[in-house]
């Protein structure tokens, strides 16, 4: 999944300069830049700008409430760090959880593609 590849990404570069300034390519679907720092006892603090394409996005429900501003062919959003390089946060996955609070139609959309999803894997004859 793009998203675990670009965590990963993010926090391997931390971890090894303690500074990230640049724009962090994950795949054509998203793209990312921002400036984080690991301060005393492996504590993080930053914002990075997260930005995917819409067809991405597809699976939120009206996605343009957290991912508001449109450029280059992505829809963008801030994106804060906090916490500690073993244990990092952010304040995305809260902001997505509420636009399925208030289509709950959506989110079981979303559980039955994953579901869909796990049932190809599981019965594929690879």
């Amino acid at each position: 999944m793009v998203r675990e590849n670009f965590a990963q990404l993010f926090f391997a570069c931390l971890a090894a300069g303690n500074l990230v300034r640049d724009e962090i390519p994950a795949a054509q679907a998203a793209t990312a830049s921002g400036d984080a720092r690991v301060r005393d006892q492996r504590r993080l603090r930053g914002t990075i700008r997260l930005g995917l394409t819409r067809e991405y996005l597809d699976w939120l429900p009206n996605p343009e409430e957290v991912f508001n501003r449109k450029q280059g062919g992505y829809l963008w959003t801030n994106v804060r760090l906090f916490g500690t390089l073993d244990d990092p946060e952010q304040d995305l996955s809260p902001r997505i959880i509420e636009l399925f609070k208030q289509s709950p139609g959506a989110y079981l959309g979303l559980l039955f593609r994953q579901f869909e999803g796990w049932l190809k894997k599981a019965f594929s004859h690879d």
